[in-house]
Order: C-alpha cells, then structure tokens, then sequence
C-alpha cells in the first residue's frame, strides 16, 4: 500500500497550496546546499587536474561544462545533475510554478 499512499500524496500537493509552499522551500534549500558542494567538488577538480598536469582555472571548467551541458539530453543531464526531471522533461519548480500535476520522480 505505500505506492497508493505515495500516489495519494502527489494528489494532495497538486491541490494544495500549503504543501506546493513547503516543498518549494524544500528544493530552494536543496539547490543551495547542491550549489556549496558543487562548488567545492568543482575546486577540488581543479586541484586534481592540476597534479595530473592540466592548468585550467574553475571559470575555465565552468564553461567548458556549460558547452557539453547545451550538447546533453535531458536524459543525459538528469543522470549528470542526479535531478529527475518531470512534467515532461521540466524540473519540479517549473512544475509547481506552473501547478502542473506532476509524474513519477523525486519532489526535490
């Protein structure tokens, strides 16, 4: 039964505005949190291509991330990002935006 409780949750957000509110708040952390460790994986990226004989600064690597993330897929970008992307290819905080009803993944 936790699959028509989870199912019965996903209802009840797409009808309230209380939990839409929450959830929001939940991803806006979520994403900043996501942000700092990224940032800091990032530094670390860096470092370790520098020990290996690559001089690149982290703008350098941002770019060139931004360059392959405009050639991805959606598919390919939510493996990268480890974000499931819903309502048809669009990320959770479109989708309460827009109070679309929203699929099967995570609601962060």
């Amino acid at each position: 039964m936790p699959a028509k409780s989870v199912e019965a949750f996903f209802d009840k957000v797409a009808a309230s505005k209380a939990l839409q509110t929450r959830l929001r708040a939940l991803h806006r952390k979520t994403l900043k949190e996501t942000k700092r460790i990224n940032d800091q994986a990032s530094a670390e990226v860096v470092k370790i291509a520098a020990a290996a004989g690559f001089r690149f600064r982290l703008a350098d690597l941002t770019q060139a991330r931004k360059r392959r993330a405009s050639k991805a897929s959606q598919a390919q970008l939510s493996e990268v990002m480890g974000q499931a992307w819903l309502c048809t290819g669009t990320l959770l905080n479109i989708c309460l935006s827009q109070n679309w009803q929203c699929g099967e993944g995570a609601w962060y």
